[in-house]
């Protein structure tokens, strides 16, 4: 069985996180941690040993875009809210190995699907 989380936030890309002040890197972290915690909690997901993450992220548009710029961000928030909602009991490698994400286009409804498969 697997869980995917249809989160309405679409990841900053790493570029414009450099020029930001750190509090509000810290609050672009968190607001994924919030979202993800959300739905975990909300789709019951149990308590697993180990997963694969995967993501496809849904952009308003076609701009080209580098994967490595948003792989990070992604990843970080919703690995930590994933923690807090209990389904990992830590984010290291050994439990949860995330993907490389894929992107889409959505231009209604810009948002990220993580899919959770457990080892």
């Amino acid at each position: 069985m697997s869980w995917i989380l249809d989160v309405p936030l679409v990841p900053v890309s790493q570029n414009s996180k450099d020029w930001r002040q750190w509090w509000t890197k810290h609050e672009i972290t968190q607001e994924w941690a919030r979202a993800v915690f959300v739905l975990a909690k909300e789709a019951k997901i149990p308590a697993l040993n180990g997963a694969e993450l995967e993501a496809l992220i849904y952009f308003p548009d076609r701009r080209r875009r580098d994967l490595d710029n948003f792989f990070a961000p992604l990843w970080k928030g919703a690995q930590d809210g994933l923690v807090d909602a209990g389904v990992f009991p830590d984010d290291n490698s050994a439990v949860v190995r995330p993907g490389v994400p894929t992107f889409a286009l959505d231009k209604a409804y810009p948002h990220t699907e993580i899919t959770i498969i457990p080892r």
